[in-house]
């Protein structure tokens, strides 16, 4: 029993400074585009499955699939055209 106590109070202070490391990282416009751009990306992922399984299996949601992903890409186009680079008018 004594030796969890130490070892409770350790892992208690450990984690809170790790915490107080991670609060005072400065977070620039870099890191938010590219947190936001993963994000992105991830539903991009995300919604072209939903439209291949859609498209290939003839579901009923495919339009809604479609327009999501649809809406994905100029969502994407969007975050590019926020950082100052050109985006092509028809898309990606």
């Amino acid at each position: 029993m004594r030796k969890t106590i130490p070892l409770f109070i350790f892992v208690l202070f450990t984690g809170a400074l790790l915490e107080t490391t991670a609060r005072s990282a400065e977070v620039t416009p870099d890191v938010t585009l590219r947190q936001d751009m993963r994000k992105l990306w991830t539903d991009h992922v995300a919604w072209t499955r939903d439209y291949i399984i859609a498209a290939i299996g003839d579901q009923p949601d495919l339009n809604a699939a479609t327009d999501r992903l649809m809406a994905n890409q100029v969502q994407i186009g969007n975050a590019v055209a926020a950082r100052g680079e050109s985006v092509p008018e028809q898309g990606m």
